[in-house]
């Protein structure tokens, strides 16, 4: 998936530079939580780039925009990913955008587990891990053996 393509799911003009830095970080986290997540290592093309369904792509592109609504590259009031603030004793909980893209972060009624509706589009790509009976899987080896 390029930026390009990213931009165009996204809604942002091909000249609008201003976000490109960090969109770019956010595509290679995003494609790397989808490929941990499905299990799917998907083909990769003659210059080594995964190669992603368009549905992949889309859900990629929900999961990016749910991170910039929560704040995540914008500076002043809506900076950062603050999740709750308490006046007294000043107090502020922070929210991990891992966490968005695992809980859905409230898009839609999502709240927990894979309830995010980007989990829809990716459920048909997911690959199922057998583990060997007394055996161990790393998650770092795909496909598990």
């Amino acid at each position: 998936m390029t930026l390009a393509e990213l931009k165009i799911l996204l809604g942002i003009s091909s000249e609008d530079t201003s976000k490109d830095e960090l969109l770019k970080l956010l595509l290679a986290a995003a494609i790397d939580f989808v490929v941990e997540w499905t299990r799917n290592p998907f083909s990769r093309d003659e210059n080594g780039e995964i190669v992603l369904p368009d549905g992949v792509k889309v859900a990629i592109s929900m999961m990016i925009q749910a991170v910039l609504a929560a704040g995540v590259g914008t500076e002043g009031a809506n900076a950062g990913m603050v999740e709750s603030e308490q006046v007294g004793q000043l107090r502020q909980t922070f929210r991990n955008p891992a966490e968005i893209w695992t809980t859905g972060g409230g898009i839609n009624g999502a709240s927990g587990g894979s309830t995010a509706p980007w989990f829809a589009l990716l459920k048909p790509y997911t690959r199922i891990r057998f583990v060997p009976a007394g055996g161990s899987c790393k998650r770092d080896v795909l496909p598990c053996p």
